[in-house]
Formats: structure tokens, sequence, C-alpha cells
């Protein structure tokens, strides 16, 4: 090898040394009127009506272009929503450098008056018609600049997107990337070759993927000679756009595009590119549901980029279809293909930065701003704390102490915005996304609510109540006010036993009866481990959930409403491992009190604890020793002990937690310090293992490890195929060479079809990590299978079971689920 290098250097030097003394032009654009720069032109050397060389204008307004050979020339700049600016011919010589102040023509381009015809026909080429030139002159000057700011050497940082929608097009799923950082264009087509030759939709294996067009495909000749072109009005609720629509002169077998260009026609800039997919398999003509769109945004230094860009793509299955009878002396009959939608997948990406070759960091025009409040319902004040999301994680804010937020430097376009907070989690509502439309360099508000406590409590009912039902929901608290776990509730209403509803209350306390019937009077009995409760007259409305608190007051005695608040300073919690698993056997003293022990359940109640700042020490056997300081409040309250580190508030019934410190070994592993392992361990939050847990695993596979950690789920998968049916395409399961498992969260499913796996459980499937890069998120199929990567090369593994467990540089939009975080030792 060492003995090719220096002539391939040598014939790279004496390549370039002509380019060093070439004939150039140099200058600068110009405003007449003010003399100030313009950036974002293209400066063209035109020779013989043809465009020979060219190159942009930069922010001060130079520009440097070089001709091929010496001769003469004329000088043009174009820039969006203006004439051309042309000089004199200029007389270059061989190695000469020409210099030129250009004054820009000010005359600008008027789209305003252009008409678009009803039945305006659809003709070859897009500069055909006066108006339809104008248009595409316009759209043409926007792309050029895409493809030329594709050639620079520029560094984005681009956000991957995924998101899984029913046929109709609701939004089940959002999955997104952590942001990274690349060189070149952050949207890129395939050879156009390859595009002309197997068309925009191909077979690979088993799959079909799905071609987009960039500004250089939608620029060339080719493009042009076999599609027709023709003026669209603007589409619902944008007056002031107007389109240039292309469609394919020819339907052959392979697959095209058909689409509009929209161009806003005061500025004349290029907003975005909108197209479907014909001849998709298994769909008929063409449909939104493979399609495809394209956001052009300006940078400040006046080159313009895909900022924005969505694939959606369709799951179609294909069903054989037997005839009804068999006519006799017949031939028989080949079965039938019915052909059905199950789901829409949507692919993409959004710029979020843009970086030069020299590090200088340049602006997107045009960002919106999101902000609003965000309130708590069920405590009647605004939340504070709350990490409001617009699209993932890549725009997000905090909540100030009255609930408000801003999101800024948001690309326009379409987002669900959504929110996280430990008060969320505390009551198990998992908020969902609101759609949110931005515009343009404007901003907009979207007020966010956790509602009222019987709504979130309902809707653990799901699809259990029918009509002409309701559900009752509620908390059951037992002596001294302790949620009471285990409790059994039985809803009647006749003498029957099919005539009543009987549950049990969870670790929290909290019961559901769902499906009762509506307007009937019914009669509740709580039954806890040493009181009972009965109340009549309970009644639902349809469709409607009912909150019913219960309180057990003690031994022998019935109360039909929550207990009053208990004396001053009183006070009952639970001890709790950063697992979340309670702490028997633990011993809590508050100041100079007696001390007590927690219960099998890690449960404590201390007694005539003065309010205000108090003393709190936590022991024990295993877990060792803390002392900290905790303010007692004046009325009864609850507090929560986790072995761990650090300390916080975790839900609205906790006044504040006391954090245990566990014991933790003496060596430190290099790699898990540098990715900030032990930093979030010391936080308390999550599950934690090192080297020294994973070695007692004798099978090596990481799942086996994940099997043990409290929260987590391994869902056994059958990956997808699709098999080819003559032109058909038919999705079946297979189970491949490998077990293959995905991580799921025990916090719940729901039962029924699954959209992307029929006759499968709906399964909560967490985000996953390795090294930090994104392995598995909400959809089993494009996942990866974590047990490739071998458990001895493994250096540590945290777990976490909610949002607000998670850090915050992996709490994304979609996270509710939970994160799994896996670092290898290099």
């Amino acid at each position: 090898m060492k003995t090719h290098r220096f002539p391939l250097l040598l014939l790279a030097l004496s390549l370039a040394a002509p380019a060093a003394h070439a004939q150039t032009v140099q200058g600068s654009f110009v405003d007449p009127a003010t003399g100030e720069p313009i950036p974002g032109a293209r400066a063209v050397l035109r020779a013989g009506g043809r465009d020979v060389a060219g190159a942009m204008t930069g922010r001060d307004g130079s520009f440097v272009v070089r001709a091929p050979a010496a001769g003469t020339y004329v000088l043009s700049v174009e820039r969006i929503g203006y004439a051309l600016t042309q000089t004199p011919p200029i007389q270059l010589g061989a190695g000469e450098t020409v210099q030129r102040r250009v004054a820009a023509n000010t005359q600008r381009i008027a789209l305003e008056g252009i008409t678009v015809q009803s039945r305006a026909r659809c003709t070859p080429r897009p500069g055909s018609g006066p108006g339809m030139a104008t248009v595409w002159e316009e759209a043409r000057k926007a792309l050029g600049s895409a493809r030329e700011s594709n050639e620079q050497a520029y560094r984005y940082t681009v956000r991957r997107l995924w998101r899984h929608m029913d046929p109709q097009g609701t939004i089940l799923r959002d999955s997104v990337a952590p942001s990274d950082l690349s060189t070149g264009s952050p949207f890129v087509a395939v050879p156009l070759e390859r595009l002309s030759a197997a068309g925009y939709i191909e077979t690979q294996g088993q799959e079909l993927v799905f071609h987009a067009p960039d500004a250089r495909v939608l620029l060339s000749d080719d493009f042009q000679e076999n599609h027709c072109f023709a003026l669209k009005d603007a589409p619902r609720g944008e007056p002031g756009l107007i389109g240039l629509s292309f469609e394919p002169l020819r339907q052959g077998d392979r697959s095209d595009i058909r689409g509009t260009l929209w161009v806003d026609r005061a500025t004349s800039e290029l907003k975005r590119l909108e197209y479907q997919y014909t001849k998709v398999p298994g769909l008929r003509g063409t449909s939104d549901a493979a399609s495809g769109k394209m956001d052009f945004r300006r940078l400040d230094d006046g080159r313009w980029v895909v900022a924005r860009w969505a694939i959606r793509m369709p799951t179609v299955n294909a069903e054989q279809m037997q005839p009804v009878a068999h006519i006799p002396g017949a031939p028989p009959s080949e079965p039938a293909l019915r052909y059905r939608l199950t789901g829409l997948r949507e692919e993409g990406g959004d710029v979020v930065s843009v970086v030069t070759s020299s590090g200088s960091r340049v602006s997107l025009t045009g960002s919106s701003t999101l902000r609003g409040v965000v309130w708590d319902s069920i405590g009647g004040r605004p939340l504070a704390g709350a990490r409001v999301t617009v699209g993932g994680p890549g725009h997000a804010a905090t909540t100030d102490s009255l609930g408000r937020y801003e999101v800024r430097d948001i690309p326009p376009g379409e987002y669900q915005v959504a929110f996280t907070s430990p008060r969320a989690d505390a009551v198990g509502w998992r908020p969902r996304g609101v759609p949110v439309t931005l515009r343009e360099g404007a901003a907009a508000e979207q007020a966010l609510a956790l509602p009222a406590l019987v709504t979130v409590l309902g809707e653990g009912c799901g699809d259990e109540r029918t009509q002409g039902t309701g559900s009752v929901v509620g908390l059951v608290r037992g002596d001294g006010g302790v949620p009471e776990w285990g409790a059994r509730v039985t809803l009647s209403w006749g003498a029957g036993t099919q005539d009543r509803v009987q549950v049990t209350t969870d670790s929290s306390g909290i019961y559901r009866a769902c499906a009762v019937p509506a307007g009937a009077a019914l009669t509740l009995r709580a039954e806890g481990r040493a009181t009972a409760l009965t109340l009549s007259q309970v009644k639902v409305e349809g469709g409607r959930a009912v909150l019913q608190d219960v309180s057990l007051a003690g031994p022998g005695g019935l109360a039909a409403r929550p207990a009053a608040p208990g004396a001053a300073g009183a006070l009952s919690g639970v001890v709790r491992t950063a697992a979340g698993q309670p702490v028997a056997g633990a011993t809590v003293r508050f100041g100079t009190l007696a001390a007590v022990t927690t219960d099998a359940q890690g449960r404590f109640r201390v007694r005539g604890a003065a309010p205000g700042e108090q003393q709190v020490t936590v022991e024990h056997a295993s877990l060792g020793t803390r002392t900290v300081r905790l303010v007692v409040p004046a009325s009864a309250g609850e507090v929560e002990l986790r072995a761990g580190g650090g300390a916080g508030s975790l839900a609205a019934s906790v006044q504040q937690v006391v954090q245990l410190a566990g014991i933790q070994a003496r060596g430190r592993s290099l790699s898990l310090d540098i990715q900030g392992f032990f930093d979030r361990q010391r936080r308390g939050f999550g599950n934690f293992l090192t080297e020294r847990d994973l070695s007692q695993n004798a099978s090596g596979r990481i799942t086996d490890v994940l099997r043990r950690i409290p929260g987590v789920r391994l869902v056994r998968y059958q990956r997808k195929s699709t098999t080819r049916m003559g032109s058909a395409y038919q999705t079946v399961s297979r189970a491949d060479i490998e077990e293959e498992y995905r991580v799921a969260s025990t916090r719940g499913y729901t039962t029924g079809l699954d959209i992307f796996q029929n006759n499968t459980l709906q399964y909560c499937y967490m985000d996953v990590y390795i090294d930090g890069n994104q392995v598995q998120n909400g959809d089993p199929e494009s996942s990866q299978n974590i047990d490739r990567m071998a458990l001895r090369n493994v250096a540590g593994i945290e777990v976490y079971n909610g949002p607000s467990e998670t850090p915050p540089e992996y709490r994304g939009l979609w996270t509710g689920c939970g994160v799994v975080l896996i670092w290898t030792k290099h």
C-alpha cells in the first residue's frame, strides 16, 4: 500500500494545479438602494445560452465563480421572488480574475395574479405555459439552492422519527431516536438511474422499500420528461399558496409518484412537496396510505434545505378467499385474494440544527414557538415541574411554579404535544399526545392538563365499560387513613350472584369496579383486614365513572365518608428499595420518639411527631443507615423512604421522600463512570446492575437478567415476513431460527387485536438503548434482538420503570413504558 501513496498524491496535485490559476469572476451581490449584501442568491456564468458554472452568495453577498475555459460570459444572478439580474458580457482570459459588484434587480415576481384553470391540461415539462413557467421558475430556484446545500460541507443534527397509525390515520405510537450529528445532506434520494429502472417502490427480500425524490431528482431532465405538470388551487385553509402539480405521463408496471409543489404567492418561496405513490402492491389507485411530504426551509445564510420529511407506508395483508360452492363439471377455480389495509407506518426526520465546516451555527428561519400552561385538575392548581415535549425530546421545556412552559425554535409542521411528571406517574396516568399545527414564524398556545382523579381512575377500566354501564372507582383507607391494599369491594344491585361485581384494591388502595349497570341503586361493601363498611344508594351514569372513596375507621367502626385529617404530626409511610420493593424490618426514628419497625409490606406509622423540621434516621441490617432532615406537616401526611441515592418528591400523597443509601462495591467500572452510570445511581431512581450482578447469570443472555428486574416483562416474539404471491404480497408470521424476545413493562397491557400483530396482546414495550443507540422502540417489528449482544461484554444495565424515573436525556414523548440502558465494556 505504501508504494502507491506518492504517485496518487502527485496526481492529485497535478490535477489541482490548473484550478488554482483558473479564470474566475469574483464579486458581491448587493441591494442597489442600501448597498446591503444579499445572501442566498445564485450567481451563474452563461455562454451560448447554457449555464457553465455557478455559486451561491454568502452571508456578505460575496461569490466566486470559476469558468471552465477562457472566453466571453454573461454573469446572471437569480434570487427567489425577484427578476433575473444580468451583467454585460465579461471577457475572461486564461487564468484571469475579474471583480464585479452586481446591483440586484428590484423587480418583484408577481404570483398573486396567476389564475388556475379549473380544467387545465397536464402538459409535459413545467415551463410550457406562462403562468406555470413563472411558478416553476421560483420553485426551481429553491430546489437548486437545496441541491447546492447538499454539496456543501454542512453538518446537520437530525432527529429520526417513527410513527404507527391505524388504517384511519389515528396515531397509536410515536418513537424518536436521539439526534445525531452527520456531515452531508440530511436527506438524499437513491441514484436517479435506479429510480428510472426499478421505480419508487422496490422489493428487497421480503420487504417493500419506498424511495422519495430529492431536489436533484425533481430538477432532472428525466423526471420532467416523464411527468406532466399543471397549476393547482391552494389547499383548504392556506389561501396564500399556489401549487404546481405533476403526475406520470405513462402508467407502466413500475411504481411512480404524483404530487404538488406548493409555493407562497406573496414571497415566491417554496414551502413543501406533497406526493403519493402509484402502483402500490395491495392498494388500488393512488392513496394517502402510501405518500410522502417534504418541508423546505431557508437558512439564515440564504441557502435552502429539506428541513423535515416523512414517508407514510401501508401495511397490507393478502387473504385467500375460497369460493362458496363449486359448480359440478366446472374446472376448479383459483382462490381469490382479498387485500386488507391493517395499518400505516410513517418514517421521517427533521433537522434540529446546522453547523458549517468552520463550526459556526446556521439558523433555520421561520421557526415557531409553542407556549401554554399545564394544569393539575386533581389538586386544582398549576402543575409545576412537568416536562413538555413537542414531537419528541428534541423540543422540550419544563413548567415553572405557575405551570407555564415555552418551547422555541420548532420547525413549522404538525406535532404531538405531551407531558410527563411525577404527579402523573403517581396516579398511574399516561398523558396522551395532543395534536397541534405550528405555522412558520408564528407562536401558538396549547393548554395541557392532568385530568380529574375520577377520570384517571376510570380510564383503568379500558373497554370493559359497555353501553348502559358505568364504573365506580375510588380509594379505600384503613386504620389511620393508610391506603388499604388487598381490601375486597363488592357492588351489588340484586339478590343473585350475577347481580354483583367484586374487585380487590391494588397496592395503592385503589379499586375499580367496571361494567356496573347505569341508573341502578348499587350497594357497596368494602372489607379490609380488620373492618368492613357498607354504603347504599350509589348510582352511575352510562359510560361515566363515579368516584367513591371509602374509609374503614377501625375495628368495629363504620364511616360513610373519607376519614378526617389526623392529629397534627401523625405520619404513616412505607420503606422501599430503589426497585420499588417494600423493605421489612427497617427501623424508622423521628427525632427523640421511639423507633418503629416496618411490617412485611414495609409500612410504618409514627404518632406524636411535632410539626416542623425533624431529624429522621432510617436503619436496615443490609442496606445501612442514613440520617436526614424532614419537615413534618401540620396535618396528617405520608412519607416514602427508598433505598438508594438522592432525594426528591415522588407522588402527590408524599410530603417528602427520604433516601436510604445502599452499600456499594469498592471497585468502579471506568466505562460506566464515563457514561454517568454511578451519578444516576446516586439519585436513587431505577434499577442498576454491574458486572458483579451480571456474572451470577449462567445462561449468558441479557433477557434472562432482565427477567429478575421488578416491572419488566419479556415477550416471546415472532418476526413478520412478506411472501410474494404473483403480483401481490402476503404478510405471514414465521419463527426465527434464534429465540427472540422484546422487553415490555408490567405496568399494563390491553387485550384485543393488535394492528401490527393480529390476535396478540398489545404490550407496553420499553425503549432499549445499547451504548446510547436505540435498539428497541414501541414497534417490535422494527426493534432488534438484544440477545445478540453477549452478556460477557456488558458492563452495566439501568432499568427505569416510568417517565419520572427516566433521566431527561432519555425521556421522550412516548417513554411511558420505561427505558432500559445497556452499557458495554468498550
